[in-house]
């Protein structure tokens, strides 16, 4: 299964992010994308871009490169190097967590 980033990418779409959340325009292009991938549609808004005045999706823990980072910061342990990313990961990792039990019976 191809992750919505992935897909997204593939197309040629252009991407944002803020930390683990991921940000992309909202087009019929990009919203027939988002549909194929359920979990993501179901907690997935839309806003306003501030510069461009056109209207963006915003879905929640979406953004892969930061999980990555955040591995990368697991496996090596080294706060020095990723500053506060492992502390950002496991945050980001509990309000998941939380956000699946609310969702899940």
């Amino acid at each position: 299964m191809t992750l919505l980033y992935h897909e997204l990418k593939a197309a040629g779409v252009e991407t944002a992010n803020h930390e683990s959340d991921l940000y992309f325009p909202k087009t019929e292009q990009t919203a027939a994308i988002l549909l194929k991938h359920k979990p993501e549609a179901d907690i997935a808004q839309t806003f306003r871009h501030s510069t461009l005045n056109t209207i963006w999706f915003d879905v929640p823990f979406a953004f892969v490169p930061w999980w990555e980072a955040c591995r990368t910061a697991q496996v090596y342990g080294n706060a020095r190097v990723y500053g506060d990313w492992w502390e950002a990961c496991r945050t980001a990792i509990t309000e998941l967590q939380s956000l699946v039990q609310h969702i899940e019976p």
